[in-house]
């Protein structure tokens, strides 16, 4: 039925006067109303008095009350039927359209055909799309070059490739051949057909093409298994651009490998390509991958510019995320030199993403030192360097950068407010941090979040109120998560509070039962309190559930080679030399005074295997590895995967004074730099 019925088209009318026919003049405009049928037009425009698309029931109540108001309501209300999208609107609307005379044929009649087909195809109703399509042309209706894509897809859908050749005769006679958009869908219905050779004889003859042209052609080739011939194709790609586009294109639809192969096999990579992949690497948290096209493209690609020196600051910042050592930093440091040294245009934009950076690195002065030469600063540049001070534990300096910003007519917004809890958080400021919290909403018209509730619950809970920080949570206008109740848990090990811990405790597990660390904290307080039958529930719980202890670890960079040390661990070659400097440092930091901290030994072992358990400590390896392997006044950077506990604490404070030398550990938490004796943190970590 359909084939005969698609015969009507070769006495369709020349181009001329579809181009210039009412119904495509009026596409995106529906001819106006009486104003007695105002109101059903708009309940239809607004969808129908519910939410979405409108409700069937309603569309058809509607209908008997529009039918009297003319043709024009019926547009509406087909179209409006087929947005709806379910199979009964569906089958309502081409049961209103079967129904329409020639006569009713009025402006917009285009757009609510093409609706109809659209929603067919859809649905995989091909059958019902090609007969819409005949219908239109016996009243009339000329269709456009939004017709046709939908028709050659309701064609390819179900298989009918004889139907599908017809519609594309149709389209060659009615003068839409060249249209891009319409010749794409061509090339995909071919190929999807098996008709290799027209899908690309249609190609070859495109005047113009875009990237949808070539993916057609590639994704095609691939499908019906010609490999050699869609390699080929990213050879012929006339420049950069378009593979550039193609790249971006496989990249935001998560084909990682496809996109890399494309980039790979374009022979003249230009400056927009290595961005294109750069950025969509950083974006995907694939630091190392996008650092790998940044060395290649100094190598034999275009010189980098502004927004590989943004993607290249994004990626630095992650790596520095996962292991935080001198090369880390070192990069951080190369890509701002090396934006000085070749001139890269430097803008609000790049230098505030500089100051995020070195924070993060753990170089808060050259974050600061890149502020202060900055011209111009928006929210995002205080923030920036706020955040900056909240990593070091300097709140004090993040609460004047907080003046001056207001001084400057600077307005904070929520994230500004998240560091500048942090920084209280991370410095002991409870009552900066208790006025801070309540002038967001009275005074910035900000409402919090539950993040900025977590903050100030870290914030109680690291100055010892537990108490005051349960109540905190309990009060809260929005439900708590499982981090705020970790975080409350965290402090109450740090400030052996059992009985506040298990109340938190036992209220994640209606939160979530799959994060590892919440047992693992109430056990280790059980432990640090000596009550070993608790543990023994805790660590029988975890074992049901499938858990695991993640292992303490600590690294530590010399000479660019990343060591890795675990807790107790005597697999590295040179411990025999790290054993006999931890002897050393134990004897002269004993002199000092320092007493080792038993309670951080969470095992059921006599004092003496407590002493030396804590004396193997991962960051404790660390520091001795980076003391014998450096020379004198070189700075010691670790990083732990777990936070530290209060012995190493002390004990990377003293080395810091005996041995004169500036260490650097980033936890699971914060960062910590000891100096002289004293740590960043001040003792609120």
């Amino acid at each position: 039925m359909a084939l005969s019925s698609l015969a009507t088209l070769c006495s369709s009318p020349p181009v001329s006067a579809v181009r210039d026919s009412p119904a495509v003049s009026n596409l995106n405009g529906l001819s106006p109303v009486a104003d007695d049928a105002a109101a059903p037009s708009a309940f239809l425009r607004s969808g129908g008095g519910g939410g979405g698309g409108g409700d069937l029931k309603e569309i058809k109540q509607l209908h008997c009350c529009v039918a009297k108001k003319g043709p024009t309501h019926n547009n509406e209300l087909i179209a409006k039927c087929a947005e709806v999208g379910t199979p009964e609107s569906l089958d309502y609307a081409l049961k209103v359209f079967e129904g329409w005379k020639e006569d009713e044929c009025v402006a917009g009649s285009l757009f609510v055909c093409n609706s109809l087909i659209r929603a067919c195809s859809f649905a995989g109703l091909g059958e019902r799309a090609i007969l819409v399509f005949v219908r239109m042309l016996e009243m009339g209706v000329m269709p456009d070059k939004y017709t046709f894509p939908f028709l050659l897809s309701a064609c390819t859908k179900v298989s009918w490739f004889r139907e599908g050749v017809q519609v594309h005769g149709a389209i060659v006679k009615m003068g839409f051949a060249g249209d891009m958009f319409v010749a794409n869908t061509l090339i995909h219905f071919h190929f999807e057909c098996g008709d290799v050779v027209d899908g690309r004889r249609l190609f070859d003859k495109m005047p113009e093409r875009n990237v949808v042209s070539w993916t057609s052609l590639i994704c095609g080739y691939s499908r019906r298994d010609c490999p050699k011939e869609a390699v080929s194709l990213f050879f012929d790609m006339p420049n950069g651009h378009m593979v550039s586009a193609l790249v971006d294109m496989y990249m935001k639809c998560g084909a990682f490998v496809t996109a890399k192969r494309i980039f790979d096999c374009c022979v003249e990579r230009n400056l927009v390509l290595y961005n294109t992949i750069m950025s969509h690497y950083v974006k995907r948290g694939m630091a190392r991958e996008a650092l790998a096209v940044l060395d290649e493209m100094l190598e034999q690609g275009p010189q980098p510019d502004r927004v590989t020196m943004l993607s290249a600051i994004s990626a630095s910042a992650a790596l520095n995320e996962l292991f935080f050592g001198k090369a880390c930093h070192g990069l951080a440091k190369w890509i701002y030199h090396y934006t000085e040294e070749n001139a890269i245009e430097r803008d609000m934009l790049l230098d505030t993403a500089f100051v995020d950076m070195f924070g993060r690195c753990g170089d808060p002065k050259m974050a600061v030192q890149i502020f202060e030469k900055m011209e111009k600063r928006d929210v995002s540049s205080w923030t920036a360097i706020i955040c900056a001070m909240a990593t070091e534990g300097n709140g004090k300096q993040a609460l004047e950068l907080f003046k001056e910003m207001l001084t400057q007519g600077v307005e904070p917004d929520d994230v500004t407010f998240v560091g500048l809890l942090t920084a209280c958080s991370h410095s002991g400021l409870v009552e900066q941090g208790r006025r801070l919290f309540q002038s967001m909403e009275e005074v910035y018209g900000i409402s919090p979040k539950v993040v900025h509730y977590g903050c100030v619950v870290d914030l109680l809970g690291r100055a010892g109120l537990l108490e005051e920080a349960l109540d905190f949570i309990k009060s809260m206008p929005i439900e708590p998560n499982d981090i705020i109740w970790g975080s409350l848990l965290s402090s109450c090990r740090t400030h052996k509070n059992v009985e506040i811990a298990a109340y938190a405790a036992n209220r994640i597990p209606e939160l979530t039962s799959d994060r590892t660390g919440i047992p693992v904290v109430l056990s280790n307080i059980y432990a640090s309190e000596g009550k070993w039958s608790e543990v023994a529930k805790v660590r029988l719980k975890m074992k049901e559930r499938g858990m695991h202890k993640v292992p303490g670890s600590s690294s530590t960079e010399v000479n660019g080679v990343v060591h890795q040390f675990s807790s107790g661990d005597e697999s590295h070659p040179e411990m025999s030399r790290i054993a006999l400097m931890l002897d050393e440092i134990n004897c002269k930091l004993r002199d000092a005074g320092h007493v080792p901290d038993l309670r951080n030994v969470l095992l059921d072992v006599d004092d003496h295997e407590k002493k030396f358990l804590l004396s193997r400590h991962s960051e404790k390896l660390a520091i001795a590895y980076t003391l014998i392997s450096t020379g004198q006044k070189m700075p010691v950077r670790v990083v732990k995967n777990l936070r530290t506990c209060s012995d190493c604490h002390t004990y990377a404070k003293l080395v810091s004074k005996v041995y004169d030398r500036e260490i650097s550990i980033r936890d699971n938490n914060r960062f910590h730099f000891f100096k002289e004796g004293f740590c960043s943190c001040g003792d609120f970590w």
